[in-house]
């Protein structure tokens, strides 16, 4: 058998997974980079989260070996590996491999197995959803566009969404997917031509953004409104590093720029309370008052789980066809970006 059908196998596997995981109850993303500084490192063949309760969440990486010879001892050692890499909770096999010493094996090492015999049921039992289109047919969508390649490079801006889940949910990545949703949000606006992948990649994204606030809401589930409130905000504006880091950071450039500069220390006073004011201007209250309310947090897997679909469609799904929830959340990001909610609508209403 060559490589080619090797492939294509594996791939037909992943779908299936997907599609079991997903009726599991679980968010799944297919083929998340995992980078290492520069280096382009491997693929996380499944990555997925669950919800467990308010306080608790599980994030397992997958990886499938559909192959005549999988190798399976040599891929439990790698997938363990890699769920300490990447600081997931859990790590899932999925093997051709029938024999009980893999099994074994993996309880030792905490991984769980999905051997041959699973495999073959799934596959014999298990169609793809109807009307839902594979992550290779997705993304040769974009390679056929020549637009989407030329303005922006859209399929590298959505495999670089798709990494920040290899490397930790945190605030500093849910406003970089924040950044890219709006990217795409401009551009149901500007095209015509591209409109269908326009929007498939807002969803996408969208979608993206629901689970990174989720997860992020386990730590402060507990806390009464405001301060969950406050919490957000911070993050929002601030990142990761918080308003006490942020504001060191601006601190020490403030006195560089005063130690190296011709500029007084009234100018960089001036400059000091410009970036305050620009911070006030970002509007992240506008977030945080939405995402804190209850009813809106614990509708966020089941927004991130409809939007996701809605981006792998094979017609594209219009707003009017979103549940409510999911045009709520979009009416925030749009109202915090500054698009008039009437004009995107009609956009995608075409």
């Amino acid at each position: 058998m060559n490589s080619e059908s090797n492939g294509k196998k594996g791939f037909e596997m992943e779908e299936h997974l997907r599609h079991y995981f997903n009726k599991s109850g679980y968010y799944v993303i297919r083929g998340v980079p995992f980078n290492f500084g520069q280096s382009d490192t491997t693929d996380i063949d499944l990555w997925i989260y669950a919800r467990s309760s308010s306080l608790h969440r599980n994030i397992s990486v997958v990886d499938i070996k559909n192959k005549k010879v999988p190798k399976a001892m040599e891929r439990l050692l790698w997938v363990y590996g890699l769920r300490k890499a990447v600081n997931a909770d859990s790590a899932i096999i999925a093997t051709t491999d029938k024999r009980q010493l893999v099994k074994d094996f993996g309880q030792k090492l905490g991984v769980q197995v999905l051997d041959g015999n699973f495999l073959n049921k799934l596959k014999n039992t298990q169609g793809r959803p109807n009307g839902r289109i594979s992550e290779e047919q997705f993304f040769d969508l974009f390679t056929d566009a020549e637009l989407a390649k030329l303005d922006g490079d859209w399929k590298s801006r959505l495999n670089y969404a798709k990494s920040f889940f290899s490397s930790g949910i945190s605030y500093n990545t849910c406003n970089a997917l924040i950044e890219e949703a709006q990217f795409f949000a401009k551009k149901i606006l500007e095209t015509t031509s591209r409109l269908d992948l326009a929007t498939r990649s807002f969803y996408l994204i969208c979608s993206y953004i629901s689970i990174c606030i989720d997860y992020l809401l386990k730590d402060v589930a507990f806390l009464d409104h405001k301060p969950r409130t406050e919490e957000l905000m911070n993050g929002f504006m601030y990142g990761s590093s918080g308003k006490g880091g942020t504001k060191k950071i601006i601190e020490n450039a403030l006195s560089l720029v005063e130690q190296y500069s011709d500029s007084d220390s009234l100018s960089v006073a001036k400059i000091r309370s410009k970036v305050e004011k620009d911070l006030d201007k970002l509007g992240t209250n506008i977030l945080a008052e939405y995402f804190s309310k209850p009813e809106s947090y614990r509708s966020l897997v089941d927004v991130a789980k409809e939007l996701e679909l809605a981006a792998y469609q094979e017609q594209v799904i219009g707003f009017s066809d979103l549940n409510l929830n999911v045009k709520s959340q979009i009416f925030v990001f749009l109202d915090f970006w500054g698009i008039k909610r009437t004009t995107f609508i009609n956009k995608l209403s075409r």
